[in-house]
């Protein structure tokens, strides 16, 4: 049985993407979403405004006063991680069975934008890589297009390889990873 790659939204992750499909509204409109039923089950209702607060001092959402009300709405900034958020749900949702090949991902990112590579680490652990050595990581997942466009979005493209193998010698160790009885 295969290691099940899931994925669980916080709060502040729901409220993006809710945001993202309603444009604007005010806090009255998250409730009944079922972005927040499906994730945010645990959350009470009184969470959620200072969680948008949050994303506003983040300069995620934006706030503007419409009628006496406040509407929310994504800046440009939420907007792009609301996108990289999908793109997580998504490659979380489609993955079903293994096509026998491992996927490499080589990278080799300067200390002067250290910051982006972190960025890249944090990423190829949602998508589910694991770590082989600093700058090797290895997974048995298709990796969709967005991923190559988030790359590139990060100014990574030079530093960044793929490598698609359909053999690793003494792969018992990376293949327990995936597969935990299969050892």
């Amino acid at each position: 049985m295969r290691r099940v790659l899931s994925y669980k939204l916080t709060l502040a992750e729901a409220a993006l993407l809710i945001l993202d499909q309603i444009v604007t509204g005010t806090a009255s409109v998250f409730y009944p979403h079922p972005y927040y039923h499906q994730f945010c089950a645990h959350a009470h209702p009184r969470s959620l405004y200072p969680t948008l607060r949050r994303l506003e001092r983040k300069h995620l959402v934006g706030a503007k006063q419409r009628d006496g009300r406040e509407e929310w709405y994504l800046t440009d900034e939420g907007e792009r991680l609301a996108e990289r958020l999908k793109l997580k749900l998504t490659y979380v949702q489609k993955q079903q069975h293994w096509d026998g090949k491992w996927r490499l991902a080589i990278f080799d990112v300067p200390e002067r934008i250290r910051a982006r590579r972190d960025a890249l680490r944090r990423e190829l652990i949602n998508l589910g890589f694991h770590q082989l050595q600093k700058s090797v990581w290895v997974t048995l997942y298709l990796l969709p297009d967005e991923f190559f466009e988030l790359i590139n979005e990060f100014g990574l493209g030079t530093h960044f390889r793929v490598v698609l193998a359909t053999e690793i010698r003494n792969d018992r160790d990376l293949r327990s990873l995936f597969f935990p009885r299969a050892g």
